[in-house]
């Protein structure tokens, strides 16, 4: 039991202290400090967003093969809005199309 409260402390300041080295507006998200833009933005104009608040451009790679699909340019995202396409990739072209940006601190 007293190994089990030890491992449980130890966890939860491994956390805070993930979270204490995230820049300001950043959060913890799978071990990576994520930011969500506000703005939307085009790709080209989301890689500079991301990259003036000393971050990078999230980019989606799915483990399975040949998903999302991009029959339309070559930018996915999830539909949050309509149905039935809610919670489904959606292709978009991406100089055309904006969306808020997901950075990853460097």
């Amino acid at each position: 039991m007293t190994h089990l409260i030890t491992f449980a402390l130890v966890l939860i300041s491994s956390v805070s202290l993930l979270k204490a080295s995230c820049p300001e507006g950043f959060d913890v998200v799978n071990s990576k400090c994520i930011t969500i833009t506000s703005k939307r933005f085009t790709h080209h104009k989301a890689l500079l967003e991301c990259s003036g608040i000393n971050a990078h451009l999230v980019f989606i790679q799915n483990a399975i093969v040949g998903y999302p699909v991009t029959n339309v340019g070559t930018c996915v995202y999830i539909d949050s809005d309509n149905q039935p396409l809610k919670g489904r990739w959606i292709s978009a072209t991406c100089e055309l199309d904006e969306y808020h940006a997901i950075c990853e601190s460097n």
